[in-house]
């Protein structure tokens, strides 16, 4: 059985900064050996990638430099040269095919610490069909292409006036590759948008549907070190539900008309959802499921399942739920002002 194997050498490039991954990754199963061997051929070899294995092992955590990549590409050179020089031996096909699958794995787990250093140097800007043009050069959008940490900011904006409305197709494929940001992230679509694979950002984050003409998720969202703001987003749903440490979020419905109906912030440990500078209003919301510390004016008209998920202290406290027979938990452990509550249903 003749198999791939050493496909590794591909990544003699380096992987520190920004980079084309393409070049990296379209070769990774190319330029292998045939593997048939010997006994004693074979279990040299095999110790060979147990010792491979191990040094990927510890590189796992770890920024790869290009000191790291020279070492296991001087080992992937032995390698070749062994296999190369095994002739074929039926008799062990089931040895070969034991040590390719263990290749395999190597395989797979360098892939994974490649993915895990891929950056976008600076600001990633998306505001015209040029600067679309351009971050396309410089991200790989494919299916087996690794997400990046953005150092620097998000800004995209999608409208009919700038062309990009078409484009949205293109902008989320964009969207979609970007795992942190070392900065703020802004994002104002006329179109529905999707960053699925964002989990960090260190700056504020805004995302602006346009006179509720769109939704703007990120499904994987866990934490925000600034504050989040979620203006004039689509009707309907609205949620974050990763989200567990924020400084505030802020929601603005689109002017002299309540749109949002479902608000799903549930597993927020820190941070205060409001409307206002003090206050939750959401006229329209049936299903509101909040975590951190509530403001001081929560009213919401037509809720009939509000849930508080989180514990802790909370201050001064004027709840409405004005939803027929509506469920209501808090969280709190305990009160440290007023509290007044009105509902038409249980506590």
């Amino acid at each position: 059985m003749k198999k791939g194997l050493l496909g590794l050498v591909v990544i003699a490039l380096t992987v520190v900064g920004c980079q084309n991954y393409d070049d990296q990754f379209d070769d990774l199963n190319k330029k292998i050996a045939s593997l048939s061997s010997d006994v004693t051929s074979l279990s040299s070899i095999a110790a060979s990638v147990t010792a491979l294995d191990a040094k990927i092992t510890s590189l796992q955590g770890d920024a790869l430099t290009d000191a790291d990549l020279a070492g296991i590409l001087s080992e992937i050179a032995a390698l070749e040269t062994a296999v190369e020089a095994i002739p074929d031996n039926a008799a062990i096909e089931a040895e070969v095919s034991d040590l390719n699958a263990e290749i395999d794995t190597i395989l797979e787990r360098l892939g994974d610490l490649l993915a895990a250093n891929a950056f976008y140097e600076g600001n990633l800007t998306i505001t015209n069909l040029g600067q679309l043009a351009n971050v396309q050069e410089l991200m790989n959008t494919g299916a087996d292409d690794p997400t990046v940490t953005v150092k620097g900011n998000v800004l995209v904006t999608v409208t009919s006036a700038n062309g990009l409305k078409d484009s949205i197709a293109s902008v989320n494929l964009i969207l979609s590759k970007i795992r942190a940001v070392q900065g703020t992230v802004t994002v104002t679509s006329e179109v529905d948008a999707s960053l699925p694979a964002l989990t960090y950002a260190t700056g504020d984050v805004d995302f602006h549907g346009k006179e509720g003409k769109a939704a703007i998720t990120a499904d994987k969202l866990l934490t925000i070190d600034g504050n989040m703001s979620l203006t004039e987003l689509k009707t309907g749903v609205v949620a974050y539900p990763a989200l567990s440490s924020v400084g505030h979020v802020v929601i603005t419905e689109k002017a002299n008309k309540s749109t949002i109906t479902t608000l799903n912030l549930g597993a927020l440990t820190t941070g205060t959802v409001r409307t206002g500078s003090a206050s939750l209003v959401l006229a329209k919301a049936t299903n509101v499921h909040l975590g951190g510390t509530l403001p001081s004016v929560v009213s919401l008209t037509a809720c009939v399942d509000f849930m508080h998920t989180t514990g802790g202290d909370q201050g001064n406290l004027d709840l409405a739920l004005g939803g027929t027979a509506a469920t209501l938990s808090l969280g709190s452990t305990k009160f440290t002002g007023t509290v007044t509550i009105s509902t038409k249903g249980n506590i």
